[in-house]
């Protein structure tokens, strides 16, 4: 069963922090993590997939965790 990050309540302390840093679900794992615990990739023009780090290439993109296994 993938793990969810508990998201706080609309009035809490939290919940400004949270909005800042986006949640995504990584494809592998299926885990509901920050964007900052996983990495972007996207299929290039030649059809090879290209690691996105600087989250900046066109396209949705597939997010994994970023791990090294």
């Amino acid at each position: 069963m993938p793990k969810t990050v508990a998201r706080p309540e609309a009035g809490s302390d939290d919940a400004p922090a949270l909005r800042a840093s986006a949640l995504r679900r990584c494809i592998k794992t299926g885990e509901t993590l920050a964007k900052t615990a996983l990495v972007r990739f996207v299929i290039g023009p030649d059809d090879c997939v290209v690691p996105d780090i600087e989250e900046r290439l066109p396209g949705r993109g597939l997010w994994l965790v970023a791990q090294r296994d």
